[in-house]
């Protein structure tokens, strides 16, 4: 089972982000309240290279190399999933 919560950009596109703004997790140019919202898709900002994990508090996650540095869309992680999976996908408002 995978769960994972999505966001909306600006221009539409379904991200994979658990958060509404990217401020604990991304570069923000010392900028608070960076609304995914209000942020194209083209203008992601970058992870960060140490990202706190807010389920396992005073813990971190270190970026590696290798990462990927910044978002992916919610139809690049359903391609990700095999075919012989049964997907429910379910919307709160």
């Amino acid at each position: 089972m995978i769960e994972t919560d999505v966001q909306m950009t600006k221009d539409g596109e379904i991200i994979v982000c658990h958060d509404g703004t990217f401020d604990r997790i991304c570069e923000t140019a010392n900028r608070r309240n960076v609304k995914v919202l209000d942020t194209l898709s083209s203008d992601y900002p970058e992870f960060k290279d140490e990202m706190p994990l807010h389920f396992s508090h005073g813990k971190s996650y270190s970026r590696k190399a290798t990462d990927d540095k910044t978002f992916i869309t919610l139809s690049e992680a359903f391609k990700a999933i095999p075919k012989s999976q049964v997907v429910h996908l379910e919307i709160k408002n």
